[in-house]
């Protein structure tokens, strides 16, 4: 390839983070059965259920600056799509023949697995583009699309092989008696995603990280290792099955007999004994014809299900589940409607989760359709950057970016605790985080690597992927090991015994302009091969090419010698020219075919060649890899190589892994990995951590739902402060938080309600938390099935557990029924306990939290503003509600919110100054209050946010004129919605636009009549905002099903305008509304078209 020059290394953790360590203990105590309420307990008195407590300590952080390799993006420049076949779907049954020009373009037509969707096989010769153009003229069609191409998240560089050392074989520490046994897998202490205690890696080669950056995994596995009842649908490449810690962790069809040649469950699947090749369109769900391919597979199967306590490898995350695999992409990739299918498969075959391992940028309605028509639960990863950073609200990576309620998007993190390099952020796109760095887990051990020996009887041929001027022996144990390999391969090469070697040495490593990918450890690649040459006491003769642009020696030439070394170096292609050119490669054929031997060395050889016969056919190899962790390379058995192990550079981003394309006549003989075990990076292995944890969740509760699983692996995470600006939880998932809610620290309570069942004997206390800012006032209000009798207890940060009345601070316990409330006003900013309590009974109840700085108007006298400094109190007429709060000096006014838009109102005049504002923690923006006229109810700070609690501080700092002076009227809060919210119900071809300009980041339109969006809301205004234009339509407006838009509203304007609020509703109660937003079917006569788009719904709840 042609690349730009870089020298990478592999330093990749070197900082450390401090963090608490949470300390499980189990605890076996009598259980508590009377009815006695927690408020009538004696102080200091603890009764624990047979439950594993958990201690919790504050966590503190530095920031890691580590430098780490940058990967390759694996997403296309250009997304290719089928040429014989379009996607169609229709609002009912179509008819039965096409007219006009389709008539001719359309051949045949086959059903999707999506409702009134249609494959339309096209004749040779169609456009595409044109047939959906001509589809989409019929009303009845709702969308039509290309069945673009797929790419698997797999990035080749991703994979560095393990090399097993004592070290490493000892499994993990001893952890002491109070801690939860470890698995007896003699990796498991390289699998510090699972549990973290700081330890080295990779035998000592990597430091240590933060401890308790992990996801819990011995604790949880104290409640559950999964069920044989869950499966968890391995979507993306293959899985080679037979690898050791997967053997019997495999799903199964019983229904199927194998290797009969007969469907027998009748599902139009031929021996779908464990899965299925869509990309292939058979049962063989591993395919060494698709090089690496299947190493992403292999791996995420691993990471879900591995087998635990078996002395071999690592443990999976639910060693108890199964995994289907399915595979829908080959080397080529692999198509929408092949992602379909496999959706398909998958839940007819009972699978409740899946892992999406597919990215790509355009949005397919057709699996759009697919996951939201299913009840599966979908992970996928939320995708990487090949440099800077991809901020997935901007630049949606799908699936992950789906609206879809049950899709689960994850990025990943370090083992510091820091968003892993060049990992995708979110704040309103994705949901959590999970380690996706240093990733051990299962490999095929794929006869793959960077060296090749080829003899096919007539001539024998060496290939070399790396370059001997690339092997290191800069230190005394590898000093000698270039040399080796050259002589191996020489020994290999020169002619029988007796028969003196005439040796050709061509040097074709210069290059116009003098680019190169190097050199990493010698600069004159030439000097190296003579000097290879002459330590082992051969005479030669050489050839040198000019730059790439000439042709090597001809075969005349080429004919006088009975040995060839050709090498390129490591300069570079230039202008996508070949290293051989097409008349070398000619020459070469000629040379070999006559009976010549030749080694061909460098690391870009091949590169611009990949498909040529003589790469394929005359030296036998195909190129499945570039560059990536390299560490070392293994000798194969039988080959010149035996027994030999070299050490290679750590990290290199051109070395060429090849596999054996003939493999009757070509060898690999130098491996890129020893054994079934290698290291990953990638958010991809993020999400089959998170599916893995889910298929706990399930394991735990079999009859919970998608939305449900998902509410609990998000929510119950470890908040990270490098996450909460970056993903919507803030967290990294906890598998013991996601299966533990029975103490602190419970779950995190991020929905409004939450529903769950308690049992007085066996399960009598669930516990949810919540963040609070001094001042800022909460309502828990409890409802329970009848003939219970569960109570709310609250608990402050103080809290230890909820087996003890300490740190309790308000008890709601009404005798005989499960009607509870609880409001309260902190008193200090923390994280504050909710603790549902069963008294007497077993049924359901439905848990809901209000905040009062939720929507609405906070006056300058609120109790839940904290003011800091000397703040006096003036009046006037012209503010709101009379007064305002004004600071001279040093100072601050800080409180705490649960919304998405934020507004400061205050006054301007020559005697203010100006004002820092800080959001979460980071300083999101200034405000200057200075003014030669005075102004009141000025809007002096706006902006929207994530949906979420946050805490806000505004500080006075010098102004223009030197002053400190600022002051508060009121602030304005209010949940905006966006239009992309997962709970929305959009009717009708929609489409989505992403920019700075809309208030989310994204907004939504359409230019089809009667297509609709529906929202849902809690308050008593809403505001419908929009971008108004020239080219704009008329909408609508419903409110719980009452039409109050008795003319349509106009968006037309003369000129573009963004976040118009183009509609405010009425009072309405203060609770539960539906909006809906319909294309009215008309325009402004002045209007080009009839576009209405949705920008976002402002929600306020004036009490």
């Amino acid at each position: 390839m042609t690349r730009k020059s870089k020298n990478m290394a592999s330093a990749l953790l070197s900082t450390m983070l401090l963090f608490g360590v949470v300390t499980p203990a189990v605890a076996m105590q009598p259980q508590q059965n009377d009815s006695i309420r927690k408020s009538q307990w004696m102080e200091g008195q603890v009764t624990l259920d047979p439950t594993i407590s958990v201690d919790s300590h504050m966590n503190t952080s530095l920031q890691d600056s580590s430098p780490q390799p940058a990967f390759a993006s694996s997403l296309p420049d250009k997304m290719e799509y089928a040429a014989d076949h379009v996607i169609v779907k229709y609002r009912s049954e179509p008819a039965s023949t096409f007219a006009g020009t389709l008539s001719n373009q359309v051949i045949g037509t086959s059903p999707l697995t999506v409702p009134n969707a249609k494959l339309l096989k096209l004749a040779a010769g169609a456009d595409v583009p044109s047939v959906i153009q001509e589809l989409l003229k019929d009303p009845n069609v709702l969308y039509a699309e290309p069945d673009y191409k797929v790419s698997t998240a797999l990035n080749p560089q991703t994979f560095r092989p393990f090399e097993q050392t004592s070290k490493a074989a000892a499994s993990a520490a001893d952890t002491g008696d109070d801690s939860p046994p470890l698995p007896n897998d003699p990796l498991f202490h390289e699998q510090w995603a699972l549990h973290n205690t700081g330890q080295e890696l990779n035998g000592g080669v990597v430091p240590g990280g933060t401890p308790d950056i992990d996801m819990d995994l011995p604790e949880a596995w104290q409640i559950t290792k999964g069920s044989r009842d869950v499966t968890v649908a391995v979507i993306g490449t293959g899985v080679k099955i037979d690898v050791p810690d997967l053997v019997g962790q495999i799903w199964t069809n019983e229904k199927e007999i194998p290797d009969n040649d007969i469907d027998d469950d009748g599902n139009g699947f031929v021996d779908d004994v464990n899965g299925w090749d869509f990309a292939h369109g058979d049962n063989t769900l591993f395919d060494t014809i698709d090089g690496l391919n299947d190493v992403y597979g292999t791996t995420v199967a691993g990471q879900i299900a591995a087998k635990m306590n078996n002395d071999e490898g690592i443990a999976g995350v639910a060693p108890n589940v199964n995994v289907m695999p399915i595979k829908v992409a080959s080397e080529g990739g692999g198509y929408f409607t092949d992602v379909v299918n496999a959706i398909h498969y998958a839940e007819e075959n009972g699978a409740k989760i899946a892992t999406l391992g597919l990215v790509y940028t355009y949005r397919s309605k057709l699996v759009e359709d697919a996951i939201n028509a299913s009840g599966m639960l979908f992970v996928a990863p939320a995708g990487e950057s090949a440099g800077g950073v991809l901020n997935a609200d901007v630049r949606p990576i799908y699936p992950a970016a789906y609206p879809s309620s049950n899709i689960l998007s994850v990025t990943g993190v370090n083992v510091l605790g820091n968003l892993s390099l060049g990992a995708a952020r979110g704040q309103a796109s994705v949901d959590v985080a999970a380690p996706s760095e240093l990733i051990i887990s299962t490999s095929p051990d794929v006869n793959a690597g960077y060296a090749a020996e080829i003899d096919n009887g007539v001539y024998k041929a060496y290939y070399n992927g790396i370059g001997f001027e690339e092997i290191p022996i800069d230190t005394p144990e590898t000093a000698g090991q270039r040399q080796d390999m050259f002589n191996r391969a020489m020994d290999y090469l020169k002619p029988a015994a007796g028969v003196e070697p005439k040796i050709l040495l061509v040097n074709d490593s210069r290059r116009s302009g003098g680019g190169g990918v190097g050199p990493m450890y010698e600069s004159d690649p030439f000097a190296v091969y003579k000097g290879l040459l002459e330590t082992a006491g051969y005479t030669y003769e050489t050839f040198e090419t000019t730059d790439e642009t000439f042709d090597g020696p001809p075969i005349e030439q080429l004919k006088q010698y009975n040995v060839v070394v050709w090498f390129s170096g490591t300069a570079m292609a230039t202008n996508n020219s070949k290293l051989l050119t097409d008349v070398d490669q000619a020459n070469l054929t000629r040379y070999l075919t006559d009976g010549g031997h030749l080694m061909v060395t460098g690391q870009d050889l091949i590169d611009q060649s990949l498909n040529s016969k003589f790469v394929l056919d005359v030296l036998g190899i195909k190129l499945v890899k570039e560059g990536g962790y390299i560490f070392k390379g293994w000798g194969v058995p039988g080959t010149i190589y035996d027994n030999q192990t070299y050490r290679l550079m750590d990290f290199s981003l051109f070395y060429d892994t090849v596999i054996s394309n003939k493999p009757e006549m070509t060898k690999v003989n130098l491996k890129n990995s020893n054994g079934n075990y290698s290291y990953s990076q990638g958010t991809l292995y993020a999400a089959a951590y998170t599916a893995g944890v889910a298929a706990l969740v399930q394991s735990q509760n079999p009859t919970m739902g998608a939305l449900d699983i998902k509410q609990r692996v998000v929510n119950s995470g470890k908040t990270l402060s490098d996450l909460k600006t970056n993903t919507v939880s803030g967290k990294l998932i906890s598998a013991y938080r996601a299966l533990w809610n029975k103490d602190i620290p419970g779950m995190s309570l991020l929905d409004p309600s939450v529903s769950a069942k308690l049992d007085q004997v066996n399960d009598p206390n669930h516990v949810y938390s919540v963040e609070l800012n001094a001042g800022e006032e909460v309502t828990f209000s409890l409802t329970g099935a009848a003939e219970t009798d569960f109570d709310l207890i609250l608990y402050d940060s103080s809290a230890k557990t909820v087996q003890s009345k300490e740190g309790a601070i308000a008890f709601s316990e009404t005798a005989g029924k499960s009607a509870e409330s609880i409001t309260y006003r902190a008193t200090t900013a923390g994280t504050y306990y909710i603790n549902v309590y069963a008294v007497s009974g077993v049924g359901s109840y439905t848990l809901n939290v209000v905040y009062s700085n939720a929507s609405g108007v906070l006056e300058d006298d609120d109790p839940s503003l904290r003011f800091d400094g000397n703040w006096t109190s003036l009046s006037s007429p012209s503010y709101s509600k009379g007064t305002i709060k004004q600071l001279t000096g040093d100072g601050y006014v800080q409180f705490g919110f649960k919304g998405n838009l934020f507004e400061w109102i205050g006054s301007k005049n020559d005697a203010q100054g100006s004002a820092e504002i800080t959001i979460d923690g980071v300083v999101v923006g200034y405000a200057d209050l200075s003014s030669k006229t005075p102004q009141s109810n000025q809007s002096l700070f706006k902006t929207v946010l994530p949906n979420g609690h946050h805490d806000v501080l505004i500080r006075a700092v010098n102004g223009v004129d030197q002053k400190k002076s600022i002051n508060v009227d009121s602030f304005v809060l209010s949940g905006l919605i966006s239009p992309t919210h997962a709970a929305a119900n959009y009717v009708g071809p929609w489409a989505n636009r992403y920019g700075a300009n809309y208030p989310d980041g994204v907004q939504t339109y359409t230019t089809t009549a009667d297509s609709s969006a529906e929202f849902t809301f809690t308050g008593t205004k809403v505001t419908l905002w929009s971008t108004t234009g020239n080219n704009r339509g008329k909408v609508n407006i419903y409110i719980d099903g009452v039409l109050v838009t008795p003319v349509p509203i106009d968006l037309y304007s003369e000129s573009l305008r963004y976040r118009v609020p183009v509609f405010t509703s009425g009072e309405l109660s203060n609770s539960l509304h539906k909006i809906k937003i319909v294309h009215a079917g008309e325009a402004n006569a002045k209007s080009s078209n009839s576009i209405v788009t949705i920008d976002g719904l402002d929600v306020l709840n004036l009490r």
